[in-house]
């Protein structure tokens, strides 16, 4: 459909308010997955440029399973040839095709094998939402930080590690410094295409698979070389993605139960290239900024994407999203992927961050009934591995500090 708002001047603030209080209104009409086409175009012609030029707001409204991040790219840009009358090439790829060589692969011994292993050493889920639960929650929303790359960029090329290596890095750290555990598991989305796959890379559809990342950020060790680590066995972890989540839970010993509630999504699909792939005078038309809203079911969900600069968006749910709390958690995350770019030589343990992390954690209170042995007890059957105490390089976990209390006391 299409809508004419050309008699309704307002200023730009107001207008913009307004286009996104009308796509938010499509997200929440939904779209039934009995019902094609999964997805919906909505042309809004605005008022004219100062200088006559006519101006318009497409809104494409699309369900998730239909085609991910890099599939859009490649269908605005078959758009633009199409709208430019550029021929295009004969396309051999089928999505069946894919899916045929993804039901080829679900039973896999050498893959079943190579996670079984990968996951063997995360003795619980690493759930960030527990780390603030009883501290209220609110509404989904969204913070977004804009961050200079250029450091970023020449630390990760002189650590030969990828600016994707870099952040999920910085969200185990994250992860480690928030729940205290010294082994953390968060969920990396990753491409999905084979490259043994015929067609794969200029295919239609939904490929993405999120894999469950588990990363121990030793605070000795330095950061270059743990970073190089992460990144080796991210590259192992997609030689094996074939496999879906369900089945890796299973292997993990946890059938049904998510081994995480973070997600990490680095996007590298070029939508705004597409649209710009071309000619941006004459007649045809010329196209501003491109955004988007996602939607996901994890309490906290970072996407990333690199251009002039760094930017990350934090999507947050339940007690993620209250009040103040995503900016918290955005400015810690922020604080540790520039304290990762400071030297490659310097060990995890030393990377300052903007606040402490206590600051962000926010405990369940403590019943009326409780004393403060018993909450303790509670800690140390509950969370033995998470940080009880902090004094400058020395951390002990509650575990740990049970055993010299108990040991003290009997001396």
């Amino acid at each position: 459909p299409s809508e004419d708002w050309r008699d309704q001047p307002l200023p730009e603030p107001d207008l913009d308010a307004r286009l996104d209080a009308r796509a938010a209104a499509e997200r929440e009409r939904g779209l039934p997955l009995d019902r094609a086409p999964l997805q919906r175009l909505l042309l809004v012609r605005l008022p004219d440029a100062p200088d006559g030029t006519a101006r318009h707001r497409l809104v494409w409204t699309h369900h998730h399973i239909l085609l991910d991040g890099w599939s859009a790219a490649r269908f605005l840009a078959e758009v633009m040839a199409q709208y430019r009358g550029t021929p295009l090439p004969a396309s051999t790829a089928r999505y069946r095709d894919y899916v045929a060589w993804m039901a080829a692969r679900q039973d896999d011994p050498h893959a079943e094998a190579f996670w079984r292993a990968a996951l063997a050493g995360l003795d619980d889920p690493t759930r960030l939402a527990d780390a603030f639960a009883g501290a209220g929650a609110g509404e989904p929303r969204m913070v977004a930080l804009e961050l200079p790359a250029d450091r970023a960029r020449a630390f990760a090329q002189a650590e030969g590690v990828t600016l994707n290596t870099l952040v999920q890095g910085a969200v185990a750290l994250l992860l480690a410094r928030l729940t205290g555990r010294s082994r953390v598991c968060f969920g990396a989305t990753v491409a999905g295409r084979p490259a043994e796959l015929p067609g794969a890379e200029t295919s239609v559809g939904l490929f993405i698979s999120t894999l469950p990342v588990v990363v121990a950020p030793d605070p000795d060790q330095a950061a270059g070389p743990w970073l190089r680590a992460v990144q080796e066995h991210n590259l192992a972890l997609r030689e094996h993605g074939h496999l879906p989540l369900a089945q890796l839970q299973r292997l993990a010993g946890r059938a049904g139960e998510a081994l995480f509630d973070t997600l990490l999504v680095f996007e590298n699909y070029p939508v705004e290239a597409a649209l710009r792939d071309g000619p941006q005078d004459g007649d045809g038309p010329r196209f501003g900024p491109v955004s988007g809203v996602e939607r996901a079911n994890y309490p906290l969900m970072v996407t990333a994407a690199a251009g002039a600069g760094l930017r990350l968006q934090l999507h947050g749910h339940g007690p993620l999203a209250a009040a103040g709390r995503l900016e918290q958690v955005g400015a810690l995350l922020a604080g540790l992927l520039d304290g990762l770019c400071g030297s490659g030589d310097r060990p995890l343990g030393r990377i300052a961050t903007p606040l402490p992390a206590p600051a962000l954690s926010a405990p369940a209170p403590m019943a009326g009934t409780e004393t403060v042995t018993g909450a303790f007890a509670r800690q140390v059957r509950e969370r033995p591995d998470a940080e009880a105490l902090r004094w400058g390089d020395t951390r002990l976990s509650y575990a740990d500090l049970d055993a010299r209390a108990t040991h003290l006391a009997r001396h």
